[in-house]
């Protein structure tokens, strides 16, 4: 009896070590380790550093971020009779304090100059989180060096997912 109950362990054992080796061996860079999600209402928070300091946008963000530092998908916001703006998501870093930094080209319309424009570089760090605690700073290439807008979610979230 004690000799089955050991070889019922062992081949447990075995079975568990072959199949999760087996895991690891297909396991690939190619898969998101962190998709951001969210949007809705962002309200522009007065900052010594921001260009908008009152108002608010409507933004939404679907970005996908990769081991090695790539990302995928787009950040859009819109300012309501100013600019409608997206960022094509192509890189992705953390920063200490948890908040995640998104750099791509921007591509819009400024209502204001009546004209659209594309191939813009934008920054977006965005911070997780719901009402009053999610946010994000933006800044592209009208920026003067060390100004961007920073927005906390007025209405909705902005959601950090392991994968």
């Amino acid at each position: 009896m004690m000799k089955t109950i050991l070889r019922f362990i062992l081949a447990i054992a075995t079975l568990l070590t072959v199949s999760g080796t087996t895991t690891l061996s297909f396991a690939d860079d190619s898969s998101p380790i962190v998709r951001i999600t969210g949007g809705s209402t962002g309200l522009f928070i007065p900052t010594p550093h921001s260009l908008t300091t009152s108002g608010y946008s409507d933004f939404a963000v679907n970005v996908k971020l990769f081991h090695d530092g790539t990302a995928s998908g787009e950040f859009t916001c819109a300012i309501p009779d100013f600019v409608v703006l997206g960022v094509q998501v192509t890189n992705w870093s953390r920063h200490p304090d948890g908040s995640i930094e998104l750099t791509g080209n921007e591509y819009g319309y400024d209502a204001v100059a009546g004209t659209g424009y594309t191939d813009c570089p934008a920054t977006v760090v965005m911070r997780s989180g719901p009402v009053g605690i999610g946010g994000f700073d933006f800044s592209d290439c009208v920026f003067p060096e060390g100004k961007y807008d920073t927005e906390i979610v007025r209405y909705g979230s902005i959601d950090f997912r392991r994968h």
